[in-house]
């Protein structure tokens, strides 16, 4: 004798919606997870749900919306950059790290090309004006 519940009939074949589905994740908790993460703050009109923190810092440099700390400018200068080796950096780079142990916002390390195809690392983050401050710029390649 065998246990277990009903079967199903001998010529029933299994589809993968015969599965059960997984219920969906409610918008509040969503937005919930990102605040958790410090990556944008409450009224933050720069977040456009489906981008990635990349595609946004990428939006803004295309829209001139970034600002260079006196640090910064010191930084290129001494590394012989400009301000189209940085939006090439960030244009073409990736996020090599995030940092987000400063009650300011997380911090973004990108890598990326300069004009001249040095690697350069770029640390920027969200401003609270919504647009990106650029902290500091450094090549790691000598000319």
């Amino acid at each position: 004798m065998e246990h277990g519940g009903p079967k199903a009939p001998k010529d029933a074949k299994w589809s993968p919606r015969s599965r059960r589905r997984a219920a969906p994740v409610p918008l509040a908790l969503v937005v919930a997870v990102i605040l958790s993460y410090n990556l944008f703050k409450p009224g933050d009109t720069r977040i456009v749900i489906g981008m990635s923190v990349l595609q946004n810092i990428r939006q803004l440099v295309i829209e001139r919306r970034y600002y260079l700390s006196a640090h910064a400018e010191e930084e290129m200068w001494a590394d012989e950059l400009e301000r189209p080796d940085i939006e090439r950096c960030i244009l073409r780079g990736r996020i090599e790290k995030r940092m987000s142990e400063d009650i300011r916002g997380t911090l973004y390390r990108i890598e990326g090309p300069a004009r001249d195809d040095r690697l350069i690392h770029v640390l920027c983050r969200f401003h609270e004006t919504k647009d990106l401050l650029i902290i500091t710029v450094y090549a790691l390649e000598v000319r």
